[in-house]
């Protein structure tokens, strides 16, 4: 399950619903910075901040794992711009700690370019 943050946009109070014991719905594609506050320390949600590493260093949410969304592209002379093979994306997903098992917030920069593209 993957869900934007973004600042904008939300002007209804954002509520989980918990559907069994450790698992839970999102309520909502757009979650804005006041639900992640009081979320952060769920098990079951992997924040990925999208920006440059160096963007990520200067500051990041707290437990934020850095996914520069260039990472996707393919390393091909030539296919720069294209994404790399479904077997190298599987693997970085897994090394970035992606899993079905969780919830997945992608946060960026306020143009949303690059956590678009990671969604």
């Amino acid at each position: 399950m993957f869900v934007f943050l973004s600042s904008i946009g939300c002007n209804q109070k954002e509520k989980v619903t918990f559907v069994e014991e450790n698992e839970f719905k999102l309520p909502s594609i757009l979650l804005d910075s006041s639900w992640l506050n009081k979320n952060l320390q769920n098990e079951k949600l992997l924040i990925l901040d999208a920006r440059t590493k160096e963007e990520y260093l200067k500051g990041h949410i707290p437990g934020a794992v850095n996914f520069p969304v260039l990472e996707l592209n393919s390393d091909e002379p030539g296919q720069e711009k294209n994404l790399k093979n479904i077997l190298a994306i599987n693997k970085l997903f897994s090394l970035k700690g992606i899993s079905t098992e969780l919830a997945i917030i992608v946060y960026a920069d306020q143009q949303m370019k690059t956590s678009s593209r990671l969604f």
